[in-house]
């Protein structure tokens, strides 16, 4: 400490501006730091908001279309009915695809457990398209009419309102 005292006013002008300058370069190192960090979670959020944004219209549209399916399934005649049961199973594994995409994307509680929520309905409604698949392959159609009235209501209703809450919480 003595030396500083001693030392001539532009020794001490000098030590005084170097520690600024020292001081002020760390800071800038540290800002730079934080800034690359930020950017870097920016980039974060914004790749998973375009990957939910293609995802989940593509769920919406695919549970859409196999609701319309199964009731095209029980009015169609015989030669229709080989098409649409191909299109149902190509339907199914899309939407079980695409289920999986969107659970990789989600990493938050609320979320993974409405999207397994919906991922069972899908699993119930895909039981409900099975058997009603079975029931008119074999000539039941009335069978598989009131199925799909009963049960396939309540289901189709189920999994219309899971899809909302997972359009609702993704965007």
């Amino acid at each position: 400490m003595k030396i500083i005292t001693d030392s001539p006013i532009h020794v001490k002008l000098l030590i005084g501006f170097g520690s600024v300058l020292l001081l002020s370069f760390f800071t800038i190192v540290v800002t730079l730091r934080g800034f690359s960090s930020l950017n870097n979670n920016f980039n974060d959020i914004v790749e998973y908001n375009v990957q939910a944004i293609k995802v989940v219209p593509d769920l919406l549209q695919l549970s859409t279309e196999l609701t319309a399916k199964e009731k095209a399934l029980l009015t169609a005649n015989a030669e229709e009915r080989e098409e649409i049961i191909f299109t149902i199973k190509v339907i199914k594994d899309d939407l079980f695809t695409k289920l999986s995409e969107i659970k990789k994307l989600n990493t938050d509680e609320a979320s993974l457990r409405d999207i397994n929520a919906f991922y069972d309905a899908i699993r119930e409604y895909d039981w409900l398209l099975n058997r009603l698949i079975d029931l008119v392959s074999t000539g039941r159609t009335g069978d598989a009419i009131t199925l799909s009235n009963t049960d396939g209501k309540k289901k189709v209703k189920i999994v219309n309102e899971l899809s909302k809450k997972i359009t609702d919480q993704q965007f």
